[in-house]
């Protein structure tokens, strides 16, 4: 299908407000707001408040053209309603997730009108600046019967020796197939009306040069002498598929991607194309600065090469689905990328966060995921979650098996991780567990209320205070030493279920489990999914000595600006700008009612 920009031409106005303005795509509305000292989002979004937004693109058929037509949100934040001339065509409630509406035969003579709500106004609903409103680009899809669906091409290596690669084309299906509101025929139906006249020609060029031929809607293709892509040589193949109809061309569509292989275990730890790879890695947010979250193409391609100018191989998304603009400048730049999922996933983290949507959105919202990601080379990573409490409770195992089969399903290339915060777990235990203590005693006391009913004797039971935020910043503050105080024989026991179901642990600032969960699991491989600015040193020390730990990422790249790759700690970590460690005697003791 042809695919142009939808950007320009919208006007835009906050609900309640009578006047709208014209506004150019993509926008972030929350860093347009007045910021607040009162706002409930406080430290997390800078102060900005959310709020419920009006988009509208007027638009005539002839602009759009006959035929099918689909449009393309890379990003809408959050719960996003698309009407066209008032009826609803797409929702989606995850503010990260790429979806679609189709126009097809919706479309009125004259003049039409595109809204597009965007609902950020149930606050806190996250933990860092999220933006608001149609922050990502948006794209028009135009073609006929016989086209390729947006995200419908897909490409994956078979073999190195001899450099063999497989591609998937699946044309666009109905209207109904395509309704985002459905986790399933997003852009990969099986075919498309009229499909069983069309057949699919595949070339495979570099540069201008075609190095390889095939025909089918599944076909297997060799390249000669290729050249495999790595995060040191990030070469680019564009594999185009051209839908024929008795021999006349109805479609075309291409993709750049790269070839490589990942391999993982204990022993040799993470592969590329058969080469170990240590991950020297930062965790990075969706949101440019003062610019907001708005996804520009530069601003993208910006922050990946400074990241590779300062010697970091690989960027962790945290904590949500990358955008387009910053897969392909990791592509084209030769950096890796741990891609995300969720930061909720039953149990919030704030009061309206996506825990309210996990149980009807996960499965669109995976599909998305990999749809968007499957052919882009620098992703050799799929998070299921990030510091997820729910990993302490009884069901947290039913439901990281129920994300990895989903995962595994989709794409059998890519190994699967999840951000563990061990505490958090902890905490979820404990606090379910004082919940469920709570109830008894009160169950007790409702029984015995009659023959307490004089009350001359009875005691009232011990006030429990809830924790302030004076309680969250002291163990802040302790955190360090909370963490050492969780061993890896407690940490398997509580969440070891939910650990079997990924193929790479990743734990964030639990370096002290790295040993002793080796020694209970030999086989299992780690990642520092996330770490103190401070420790990288030490923490580098721990990647390199030991070939089941494959990388660190650490939790504030931002103000990194040396090669944490080829650094030795008497020479550039002394130049690294991080603060200094707290000198053990002058760290305070861990409260015994932690």
């Amino acid at each position: 299908m042809k695919k142009q920009s939808f950007n320009k031409g919208w006007t835009f106005r906050k609900d309640g407000e009578v006047v709208s303005v014209p506004v150019t795509l993509p926008h972030d509305a929350m860093i347009r707001e007045q910021r607040d000292p009162a706002s409930v989002n406080g430290s997390s979004t800078g102060y900005f408040p959310g709020g419920k937004y009006l988009y509208e693109k007027k638009f005539t058929k002839e602009d759009v053209g006959c035929g099918r037509a689909i449009l393309d949100f890379e990003g809408v934040y959050r719960k996003a309603e698309v009407l066209l001339n008032g009826e609803k065509v797409a929702s989606c409630a995850y503010g990260y997730s790429e979806f679609f509406a189709d126009l097809t035969g919706k479309l009125t003579d004259g003049e039409n009108t595109l809204q597009v709500i965007a609902d950020n106004s149930a606050c806190p609903n996250s933990r860092w600046y999220s933006g608001s409103g149609i922050y990502r680009p948006v794209w028009l899809y135009t073609g006929g019967n016989e086209a390729v669906a947006p995200r419908g091409l897909k490409v994956s290596t078979v073999s190195l020796q001899p450099a063999t690669i497989h591609v998937e084309t699946a044309l666009a299906g109905t209207a109904s197939e395509l309704n985002n509101e459905t986790a399933e025929g997003i852009g990969h139906d099986a075919a498309g009306p009229n499909s069983s006249a069309a057949s699919v020609r595949i070339t495979v060029l570099d540069g201008d040069t075609v190095v390889a031929t095939g025909e089918g809607f599944s076909a297997d293709l060799t390249i000669p002498g290729a050249k495999l892509w790595s995060a040191e040589t990030p070469h680019l193949y564009t594999v185009r598929a051209e839908v024929l109809v008795n021999g006349e061309i109805r479609d075309t569509a291409e993709v750049t991607t790269g070839i490589r292989m990942l391999a993982w275990n204990a022993e040799q730890g993470f592969c590329v194309n058969g080469t170990p790879v240590k991950l020297a890695g930062g965790c990075l947010h969706h949101d440019h600065g003062i610019l907001g979250a708005e996804g520009r193409k530069e601003s993208e391609y910006r922050r990946v090469k400074r990241m590779k100018e300062y010697g970091f191989n690989a960027i962790r998304n945290s904590h949500n689905p990358a955008s387009e603009d910053l897969l392909a400048a990791c592509d084209e730049l030769g950096m890796y990328l741990f891609d995300e999922t969720f930061d909720q996933w039953k149990i919030p983290q704030t009061t309206y966060d996506y825990a309210a949507d996990f149980d009807t959105s996960w499965n669109y919202d995976l599909t998305a995921l990999v749809d968007r990601d499957f052919n882009h080379p620098s992703v050799i990573l799929y998070c299921i979650g990030n510091e997820i409490p729910d990993l302490g409770l009884p069901f947290g195992p039913a439901i990281a098996g129920m994300l990895c089969d989903k995962l595994h399903e989709l794409d059998k290339t890519r190994p699967l991780t999840i951000a563990v915060q061990t505490l958090l777990a902890f905490m979820a235990q404990k606090q379910a567990e004082a919940k469920a203590k709570a109830a008894a005693s009160a169950k007790e006391n409702a029984e015995n209320s009659e023959g307490n009913a004089s009350g001359d004797s009875s005691e009232k039971p011990e006030e429990k205070k809830g924790a302030s935020s004076q309680d969250v910043n002291d163990i802040l503050t302790l955190l360090p030493k909370i963490m050492a105080s969780i061993t890896p024989e407690s940490a398997e026991a509580l969440i070891g279920g939910c650990l079997e179901k990924v193929d790479i642990i990743g734990y964030n600032y639990a370096h002290n489990l790295y040993e002793g969960t080796h020694a209970l699991k030999p086989d299992r491989v780690i990642v520092s999914s996330e770490t103190f600015p401070q420790r990288m040193a030490s923490n580098w020390k721990a990647v390199e000595d030991n070939p089941y730990v494959i990388g660190d990422f650490c939790g504030q790249p931002g103000i990194i600006s040396a090669n944490p790759v080829s650094a030795c700690p008497s020479t550039v970590w002394t130049r690294l700008p991080l603060p200094s460690p707290i000198p053990p005697s002058q760290e305070p003791a861990v409260p015994s009612t932690l």
